[in-house]
């Protein structure tokens, strides 16, 4: 927000402050769907994960073989991520979980940021109200300046 001189009049600091609940509100309700949609994405692929990790542990550690001969979990986790079989959904839904987590803490900065919004023009409040009151205490003192 830009204020006329630098100096806010009280029409501005009124305006900036009835604003802020409506831009709080919409940034909460913004924060909330984006978190549930990161949840989701993350339960697709979580899912899906879990459903190749399985399938590639059953084709590659055989019973016959002794186990240490067996794929580890972190072998296991690369042919998941890389096996033609699915490489295409594994990487859609890996972007899409990245994608909604980044909305996630775009929200949560914006939040942050307002937090100082706020602050700033509790700040702005408090000196105008302090100019006032020494006007008013002025001019009851009979010590206006001209």
């Amino acid at each position: 927000m830009s204020f006329t001189e630098g100096q806010p009049s009280f029409f501005e600091l009124n305006t900036a402050l009835s604003g802020y609940g409506d831009m709080n509100c919409s940034l909460i309700s913004l924060d909330v769907l984006a978190k549930a949609d990161y949840q989701k994405a993350k339960n697709d692929y979580d899912e899906f994960v879990a459903e190749k990790y399985t399938i590639v542990r059953r084709e590659n550690n055989l019973q016959s073989l002794s186990a240490q001969k067996w794929l580890s979990t972190q072998e296991i986790m690369y042919l998941v991520q890389s096996d033609g079989r699915w490489v295409d959904e594994y990487r859609r839904l890996r972007d899409e979980m990245n994608a909604a987590e980044k909305k996630v803490a775009f929200c949560r900065r914006m939040l942050d940021n307002l937090e100082s919004f706020k602050y700033n023009l509790g700040v702005l409040s408090k000196n105008v109200q302090a100019e006032v009151m020494n006007l008013s205490g002025a001019r009851y003192l009979g010590m206006e300046q001209n």
